[in-house]
């Protein structure tokens, strides 16, 4: 048949991923690579031709593509009708990205010959909770922390895994992360109850750090390191009221060096300015940058 005589629309992907946002079946346009150990992306590409009987024809000369995701090529199926009587054809993408900007939006294609026939826009992701990033610490560290911990900055921070808390910060290595503000999997499954009380998600997590590091911050300022390891000690003669912050640090402060609760509001001195540092972190700031599967970004 001649070019002339059909058109080859896609529809799938298809619609607006943002404003309409499927993640299965026909006009799906958010894809999540699955949890294996390399992770593999796959998405599965059709288009309709109209007249649809020219379907079968085309096979041989149509061809679909997709956009790479970081350094991983895809690699294709042969183009075949399915059932519904469209074009079809399955992409592969082996191995998660590097960097989290490698997800987000990317552009397919459907082509006759050495002609585009049309292109629509999807929105690749990472599975949340699994463990198959290609970095350090991949099947331990789970990808959400691997992936937004490229947002914050990582040098001071530490995975956790399970625990009651949102965070701490390990200023004597006592849980084995030595001046680590350690991060746990709490983050993902509660809402954060004080500062700007962001939601489970990278919200929370980027609240945690913003206060985890200043506790870090208020340590360094108020103690001197007596062991030569560069890191401050804790030094109880300093620190009259035993709350971790130093009498000098509570004067040049504002607090009470003798009370724990200086204003008694309930809120201890020490977790005073580590709440308000978590206001750094605005909700809904960085949902630009949330590529989970569950997160900011995907329908969910």
């Amino acid at each position: 048949m001649r070019a002339g005589f059909f058109t080859i629309e896609l529809v799938t992907p298809s619609g607006d991923p943002v404003e309409e946002p499927c993640s299965s079946g026909t006009g799906q346009n958010e894809f999540t690579f699955n949890g294996e150990n390399t992770g593999v992306l796959s998405i599965n590409l059709e288009a309709s031709v109209n007249p649809a009987e020219a379907a079968y024809y085309l096979t041989g000369a149509v061809g679909f593509n997709v956009d790479p995701v970081g350094n991983a090529q895809p690699t294709y199926s042969g183009v075949s009708v399915n059932a519904n009587g469209k074009l079809a054809c399955t992409a592969t993408i082996t191995g998660l990205p590097i960097y989290n900007s490698d997800f987000g939006e990317k552009e397919a294609k459907v082509g006759f010959r050495d002609s585009i026939r049309d292109t629509k826009k999807y929105e690749v992701f990472f599975p949340r909770d699994a463990r198959n990033h290609p970095g350090i610490g991949s099947g331990i560290t789970p990808n959400w922390y691997y992936y937004w911990t490229q947002i914050t900055g990582s040098a001071d921070l530490a995975y956790g895994g399970a625990s009651a808390n949102f965070g701490y910060y390990d200023y004597d290595g006592t849980e084995g992360k030595l001046d680590k503000c350690i991060i746990y999997d709490s983050v993902i499954a509660f809402d954060n109850p004080t500062g700007p009380k962001g939601k489970a998600g990278i919200d929370c997590f980027g609240q945690t750090v913003c206060h985890e590091r200043k506790h870090r911050e208020q340590f360094y300022a108020g103690f001197s390191d007596t062991t030569g390891d560069n890191i401050p000690d804790y030094d109880i003669t300093i620190d009259q009221d035993r709350d971790w912050l130093s009498d000098s640090y509570e004067d040049n402060h504002g607090f009470d060096k003798t009370k724990q609760d200086t204003d008694n509001n309930g809120v201890k001195d020490l977790e005073e300015e580590s709440i308000a540092a978590e206001s750094n972190w605005t909700n809904d700031s960085h949902n630009n940058q949330d590529w989970s599967k569950p997160g900011k970004n995907s329908g969910n």
